[in-house]
């Protein structure tokens, strides 16, 4: 059975994925896959040799040519070091928008405004490298 062709369910075995998220079609997937491997600056290449998954049937994948099967799903899950979930969300993508939005609008305040936004968003960082070094 391919991810393209799962249709929605009201429970899950696991209950980590929505039942959406498994209804995706094949040129999504593809899509995020191709994404997700160019945020790494990997080659098709590159993700089959770390996955273990020819780099035709990679390229088919992420052309929305193939159905991915679910076994095929976790070894590219793997080598990205995510999620199912994770990668199928458009959290990352959406969060991306966002950021990308409030830049354009930082960059129509005046200087002193954003010395205060630099400000913040360095604090922001820090605290979050403290914290991770904490962790």
């Amino acid at each position: 059975m391919s991810l393209g062709e799962i249709k929605p369910i009201n429970k899950l075995k696991y209950g980590q994925l929505k039942s959406e998220e498994l209804c995706m079609d094949k040129v999504k997937v593809g899509l995020k896959i191709r994404t997700k491997r160019k945020i790494k600056s990997w080659s098709v290449k590159e993700l089959a040799k770390i996955s273990g998954i020819s780099a035709s049937t990679i390229k088919r994948i992420e052309s929305g040519k193939e159905n991915i099967t679910l076994d095929t799903l976790d070894l590219i899950v793997k080598a990205f070091s995510t999620s199912v979930q994770e990668l199928l969300s458009d959290t990352e993508e959406v969060m991306e928008n966002k950021l990308e939005k409030r830049l354009k609008a930082l960059n129509n305040l005046p200087v002193e405004k954003k010395e205060i936004a630099l400000e913040l968003i360095d604090s922001l960082i820090l605290k979050s490298q403290n914290d991770e070094l904490r962790a």
